[in-house]
């Protein structure tokens, strides 16, 4: 005759992680704005290799390196320009997770269209 036994399942205790309402958005926000410094930083550079471009430009005129110039500071400003946004969005998204379980916080991204502009308002309580 076979015998069975039962199997007694024990759990121990986990291991806490940060449930405070909005880490998420917070280690979100901290990323996104860390991604954001990267971008004004690759901006920066293009821009001090743009600069040394145009000294090398003024001695010895080339239209192959002054393509090039004009190409890095296009990307430059697109750097810049996405750093800036990421920046941004990241200390929004910081504020936001921070201020969760604080009280309520409801935003909004609205669209407005009339036939003379386009564009979007952004409504909301903190």
């Amino acid at each position: 005759m076979v015998e069975s036994k039962s199997a007694e399942v024990i759990a121990g205790p986990t291991q806490p992680g940060d449930s405070r309402p909005g880490s998420g958005l917070r280690v979100a926000g901290s990323v996104v704005a860390g991604l954001g410094v990267a971008g004004l930083v690759t901006g920066l550079v293009l821009d001090l290799k743009v600069r040394s471009m145009a000294h090398d430009l003024e001695a010895n005129w080339n239209s192959q390196t002054d393509a090039t110039r004009k190409d890095y500071t296009t990307a430059g400003w697109v750097a810049y320009g996405a750093g800036a946004a990421c920046v941004v969005g990241g200390a929004v998204l910081y504020y936001l997770g921070s201020s969760r379980g604080q009280g309520s916080v409801s935003v909004a991204a609205v669209p407005a269209v009339s036939p003379d502009m386009a564009g979007t308002f952004l409504v909301g309580t903190f």
